[in-house]
Protein backbone atom coordinates (compact mmCIF):
# COMPACT_ATOMS: atom_id res chain seq x y z
CA UNK A 1 0.00 0.00 0.00
CA UNK A 2 1.49 3.46 -0.91
CA UNK A 3 1.57 5.92 1.77
CA UNK A 4 0.06 9.26 0.83
CA UNK A 5 2.38 12.42 0.67
CA UNK A 6 1.33 14.71 2.99
CA UNK A 7 0.53 18.09 2.26
CA UNK A 8 3.16 19.72 4.11
CA UNK A 9 5.41 17.78 2.40
CA UNK A 10 4.23 18.89 -1.40
CA UNK A 11 4.14 22.45 -0.12
CA UNK A 12 7.59 22.12 0.83
CA UNK A 13 7.65 20.30 -2.80
CA UNK A 14 6.92 23.58 -4.04
CA UNK A 15 8.57 25.97 -2.42
CA UNK A 16 11.64 24.52 -3.23
CA UNK A 17 10.87 24.13 -6.59
CA UNK A 18 9.48 28.05 -7.11
CA UNK A 19 13.24 28.98 -6.58
CA UNK A 20 12.15 30.71 -2.87
CA UNK A 21 14.92 28.86 -1.05
CA UNK A 22 17.58 30.15 -3.10
CA UNK A 23 16.22 33.59 -1.98
CA UNK A 24 16.12 32.59 1.51
CA UNK A 25 19.80 30.83 1.83
CA UNK A 26 20.91 34.40 -0.33
CA UNK A 27 19.44 36.34 2.00
CA UNK A 28 19.60 35.02 5.64
CA UNK A 29 23.33 33.01 4.88
CA UNK A 30 25.34 34.28 2.06
CA UNK A 31 24.67 38.40 2.49
CA UNK A 32 25.64 38.15 6.06
CA UNK A 33 28.73 35.78 5.38
CA UNK A 34 29.92 38.64 2.71
CA UNK A 35 28.83 41.48 5.08
CA UNK A 36 31.28 40.21 7.38
CA UNK A 37 34.18 39.40 5.47
CA UNK A 38 33.93 43.19 4.10
CA UNK A 39 34.02 44.23 7.66
CA UNK A 40 36.99 41.86 8.59
CA UNK A 41 38.92 43.51 4.89
CA UNK A 42 38.82 46.42 6.11
CA UNK A 43 39.22 45.98 9.70
CA UNK A 44 42.85 44.76 8.26
CA UNK A 45 43.20 47.24 6.20
CA UNK A 46 42.82 50.21 9.22
CA UNK A 47 45.30 48.01 11.38
CA UNK A 48 47.68 48.41 8.77
CA UNK A 49 47.68 52.48 8.89
CA UNK A 50 50.97 53.01 10.54
CA UNK A 51 51.18 56.38 13.16
CA UNK A 52 54.34 57.97 13.88
CA UNK A 53 54.35 58.12 17.67
CA UNK A 54 56.96 61.17 17.44
CA UNK A 55 55.48 63.45 15.82
CA UNK A 56 51.42 62.13 15.89
CA UNK A 57 50.98 62.23 11.89
CA UNK A 58 50.65 59.23 9.44
CA UNK A 59 53.65 57.36 8.63
CA UNK A 60 54.62 57.91 5.25
CA UNK A 61 55.10 54.52 3.00
CA UNK A 62 58.94 53.39 3.33
CA UNK A 63 61.57 54.81 1.38
CA UNK A 64 64.53 53.98 -0.49
CA UNK A 65 67.55 56.55 0.32
CA UNK A 66 70.69 57.31 -1.39
CA UNK A 67 73.87 58.27 0.69
CA UNK A 68 76.52 59.72 -0.42
CA UNK A 69 79.36 58.58 2.40
CA UNK A 70 82.19 61.10 1.93
CA UNK A 71 85.97 61.73 3.29
CA UNK A 72 84.59 65.30 4.26
CA UNK A 73 80.60 65.55 4.05
CA UNK A 74 78.68 63.47 3.44
CA UNK A 75 74.40 63.79 2.14
CA UNK A 76 71.12 61.95 2.16
CA UNK A 77 68.94 62.26 -0.59
CA UNK A 78 65.45 60.58 -2.27
CA UNK A 79 64.00 60.43 -5.58
CA UNK A 80 60.94 62.67 -4.62
CA UNK A 81 57.44 61.29 -5.04
CA UNK A 82 55.89 63.73 -6.72
CA UNK A 83 58.44 65.45 -8.72
CA UNK A 84 60.51 61.73 -9.65
CA UNK A 85 63.80 63.79 -9.12
CA UNK A 86 66.80 63.46 -7.05
CA UNK A 87 66.55 65.13 -3.74
CA UNK A 88 68.66 66.17 -1.49
CA UNK A 89 67.14 65.79 1.85
CA UNK A 90 67.62 68.70 4.76
CA UNK A 91 66.50 70.51 7.71
CA UNK A 92 64.66 73.55 7.68
CA UNK A 93 67.37 76.85 7.50
CA UNK A 94 69.96 74.27 7.36
CA UNK A 95 72.95 72.75 4.61
CA UNK A 96 72.08 69.30 2.92
CA UNK A 97 75.88 68.37 3.80
CA UNK A 98 76.57 66.78 6.62
CA UNK A 99 80.18 66.98 7.80
CA UNK A 100 81.66 63.42 8.19
CA UNK A 101 82.95 64.58 11.49
CA UNK A 102 82.40 62.50 14.97
CA UNK A 103 83.31 64.00 18.27
CA UNK A 104 83.60 61.45 21.81
CA UNK A 105 82.99 63.26 24.62
CA UNK A 106 80.48 63.14 27.17
CA UNK A 107 78.26 61.71 24.24
CA UNK A 108 78.85 61.29 20.78
CA UNK A 109 77.91 63.77 18.00
CA UNK A 110 78.11 63.81 14.45
CA UNK A 111 77.86 66.76 11.88
CA UNK A 112 78.41 70.75 12.78
CA UNK A 113 78.20 69.77 16.37
CA UNK A 114 81.14 67.48 16.23
CA UNK A 115 83.79 69.64 13.91
CA UNK A 116 83.72 72.51 16.20
CA UNK A 117 85.82 70.60 18.16
CA UNK A 118 88.25 69.65 15.26
CA UNK A 119 90.26 72.50 16.97
CA UNK A 120 89.43 72.04 20.98
CA UNK A 121 89.72 68.45 21.47
CA UNK A 122 91.53 66.83 18.14
CA UNK A 123 92.32 63.83 19.73
CA UNK A 124 88.40 62.96 20.70
CA UNK A 125 87.68 64.46 16.98
CA UNK A 126 87.99 61.62 14.08
CA UNK A 127 87.62 62.86 10.24
CA UNK A 128 88.43 61.28 7.35
CA UNK A 129 87.67 57.77 8.55
CA UNK A 130 86.66 56.81 5.28
CA UNK A 131 90.39 56.93 3.96
CA UNK A 132 90.92 54.20 6.64
CA UNK A 133 88.51 51.86 5.49
CA UNK A 134 89.37 48.26 4.74
CA UNK A 135 92.99 49.28 5.04
CA UNK A 136 95.92 48.09 7.68
CA UNK A 137 98.55 50.17 9.58
CA UNK A 138 101.09 50.11 6.55
CA UNK A 139 98.73 51.29 3.73
CA UNK A 140 98.07 54.39 5.99
CA UNK A 141 101.32 55.12 8.36
CA UNK A 142 102.72 57.72 6.04
CA UNK A 143 99.83 60.08 6.07
CA UNK A 144 99.49 59.00 10.16
CA UNK A 145 101.50 61.83 11.37
CA UNK A 146 98.72 64.69 9.84
CA UNK A 147 95.90 62.96 11.99
CA UNK A 148 95.73 64.45 15.75
CA UNK A 149 94.05 61.27 16.49
CA UNK A 150 95.99 57.56 17.26
CA UNK A 151 96.16 54.69 14.50
CA UNK A 152 97.14 51.78 16.03
CA UNK A 153 100.39 50.19 14.67
CA UNK A 154 99.22 46.74 14.09
CA UNK A 155 100.83 45.77 10.94
CA UNK A 156 99.23 42.37 10.47
CA UNK A 157 95.68 43.72 10.96
CA UNK A 158 92.81 45.94 9.81
CA UNK A 159 93.91 49.42 11.29
CA UNK A 160 92.04 50.61 14.48
CA UNK A 161 91.41 54.01 15.75
CA UNK A 162 91.89 54.68 19.76
CA UNK A 163 90.03 57.26 21.56
CA UNK A 164 90.88 57.46 25.04
CA UNK A 165 90.67 53.81 26.19
CA UNK A 166 88.44 52.69 23.58
CA UNK A 167 88.94 51.05 20.01
CA UNK A 168 87.50 51.77 16.54
CA UNK A 169 87.39 50.52 13.48
CA UNK A 170 86.55 52.40 10.27
CA UNK A 171 83.35 50.37 10.16
CA UNK A 172 82.76 51.48 13.38
CA UNK A 173 83.11 54.92 13.12
CA UNK A 174 81.85 54.84 9.70
CA UNK A 175 78.11 53.53 11.16
CA UNK A 176 78.04 56.27 13.20
CA UNK A 177 77.91 59.19 10.49
CA UNK A 178 75.56 56.75 8.32
CA UNK A 179 73.37 56.56 11.56
CA UNK A 180 73.28 60.34 11.89
CA UNK A 181 71.98 60.73 8.34
CA UNK A 182 69.70 57.84 8.90
CA UNK A 183 68.06 59.65 11.64
CA UNK A 184 68.19 62.95 9.93
CA UNK A 185 66.41 61.04 6.66
CA UNK A 186 63.48 59.72 9.11
CA UNK A 187 62.80 63.42 10.98
CA UNK A 188 62.11 64.82 7.39
CA UNK A 189 60.53 61.87 5.85
CA UNK A 190 58.51 61.19 9.02
CA UNK A 191 58.66 57.54 7.53
CA UNK A 192 61.46 54.41 9.26
CA UNK A 193 64.39 54.57 6.81
CA UNK A 194 65.92 51.25 6.77
CA UNK A 195 67.10 50.83 2.59
CA UNK A 196 69.75 52.20 1.08
CA UNK A 197 71.95 52.66 -1.90
CA UNK A 198 75.63 54.10 -1.09
CA UNK A 199 78.14 55.36 -3.22
CA UNK A 200 81.76 54.67 -2.97
CA UNK A 201 84.92 55.96 -4.88
CA UNK A 202 85.71 54.03 -8.44
CA UNK A 203 89.13 52.98 -7.26
CA UNK A 204 87.82 51.42 -3.97
CA UNK A 205 88.68 47.91 -3.62
CA UNK A 206 86.76 44.50 -2.62
CA UNK A 207 87.46 45.16 0.58
CA UNK A 208 86.90 48.52 0.98
CA UNK A 209 83.32 48.19 -0.57
CA UNK A 210 82.58 45.29 1.89
CA UNK A 211 83.48 47.59 4.64
CA UNK A 212 80.52 49.94 3.47
CA UNK A 213 78.17 47.37 3.26
CA UNK A 214 79.06 46.27 7.26
CA UNK A 215 79.08 49.51 8.27
CA UNK A 216 75.69 50.47 6.88
CA UNK A 217 74.26 47.12 8.89
CA UNK A 218 75.47 48.04 11.76
CA UNK A 219 73.79 51.70 11.19
CA UNK A 220 70.48 49.57 10.85
CA UNK A 221 70.57 49.90 7.03
CA UNK A 222 70.06 46.82 4.30
CA UNK A 223 72.59 48.19 1.38
CA UNK A 224 70.55 47.29 -1.26
CA UNK A 225 73.65 48.26 -3.88
CA UNK A 226 77.23 49.93 -3.68
CA UNK A 227 77.42 52.52 -6.84
CA UNK A 228 80.78 54.43 -8.09
CA UNK A 229 80.54 57.68 -7.71
CA UNK A 230 81.04 58.88 -11.18
CA UNK A 231 78.30 56.12 -12.21
CA UNK A 232 76.20 57.65 -9.78
CA UNK A 233 76.61 61.41 -11.11
CA UNK A 234 76.00 59.96 -14.44
CA UNK A 235 72.63 58.18 -13.39
CA UNK A 236 71.53 61.95 -11.41
CA UNK A 237 71.75 63.74 -14.00
CA UNK A 238 69.92 61.42 -16.58
CA UNK A 239 67.64 60.91 -13.88
CA UNK A 240 63.72 61.98 -15.30
CA UNK A 241 65.28 63.56 -18.17
CA UNK A 242 62.57 63.40 -21.18
CA UNK A 243 62.57 61.38 -23.92
CA UNK A 244 61.96 63.09 -27.71
CA UNK A 245 60.66 60.27 -29.12
CA UNK A 246 57.01 60.27 -30.66
CA UNK A 247 54.23 60.04 -28.63
CA UNK A 248 52.76 56.27 -28.04
CA UNK A 249 56.31 54.95 -28.70
CA UNK A 250 58.98 52.86 -26.72
CA UNK A 251 61.93 54.30 -27.69
CA UNK A 252 63.89 56.43 -25.26
CA UNK A 253 66.39 58.82 -26.42
CA UNK A 254 70.20 57.95 -26.26
CA UNK A 255 72.67 60.34 -25.28
CA UNK A 256 75.90 59.97 -23.55
CA UNK A 257 77.59 61.93 -20.46
CA UNK A 258 81.18 62.18 -19.37
CA UNK A 259 81.75 62.77 -15.58
CA UNK A 260 84.44 64.28 -13.69
CA UNK A 261 85.72 63.62 -10.05
CA UNK A 262 86.76 67.08 -8.62
CA UNK A 263 88.34 65.86 -5.73
CA UNK A 264 89.49 67.59 -2.73
CA UNK A 265 92.20 66.29 -0.69
CA UNK A 266 91.92 65.61 3.17
CA UNK A 267 95.89 65.01 3.68
CA UNK A 268 97.60 68.04 3.74
CA UNK A 269 100.72 67.75 1.68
Amino acid sequence: MRKQISSSTRDMARWFLSGKIVYTLIQRLLLPAAFFICYLRKKKAMAKIAINIATGSLQQEEMIVGIDLGTTNSLVAIIHPESKMPVALKEHNSPSLVPSVIHFGDHITVGEEAKQFLVTDPAHTIFSAKRLMGKTYNDVKNNSASLAYKIIDDENKLVKVQVGKQFYSPVDLSSLILKELKKQAEHILKTPVSKAVITVPAYFNDAQRQATRDAGKLAGLDVLRIINEPTAASLAYGFGAPSNSPKGENSQKQSRCMTWAVVRLTFPS
